[in-house]
């Protein structure tokens, strides 16, 4: 009866050790995923700046086009690039 008991301890080691296995895969797939997303989340607010950009550039032509722009104003009126995250402008 001491190797029954004995087997009963094995399986019930590998089962917990089993389930401890799947509980960190799930949670290292969940960390993944967040990343992920966050990563995501980063690179649409980039395309968005990339695409204010562009419509400011093209803002900035359109009243040089038409003339709105005072004389000398057009090195001056240049977009100027956005400061970092966390950081201010001098």
């Amino acid at each position: 009866m001491d190797g029954g008991l004995q087997l009963v301890q094995i399986k019930r080691a590998v089962f917990e050790m089993r389930d401890k296995i799947d509980r960190r895969a799930a949670a290292a797939e969940a960390r993944m995923q967040l990343g992920s997303a966050s990563v995501d989340s980063q690179m649409q607010e980039i395309e968005k700046e990339a695409m204010d950009m562009q419509l400011q550039d093209k803002l900035l032509a359109y009243k040089r086009e038409m003339g709105l722009l005072p004389a000398g104003a057009e090195g001056a009126a240049a977009p100027q690039a956005l400061p970092a995250q966390g950081e201010t402008t001098p």
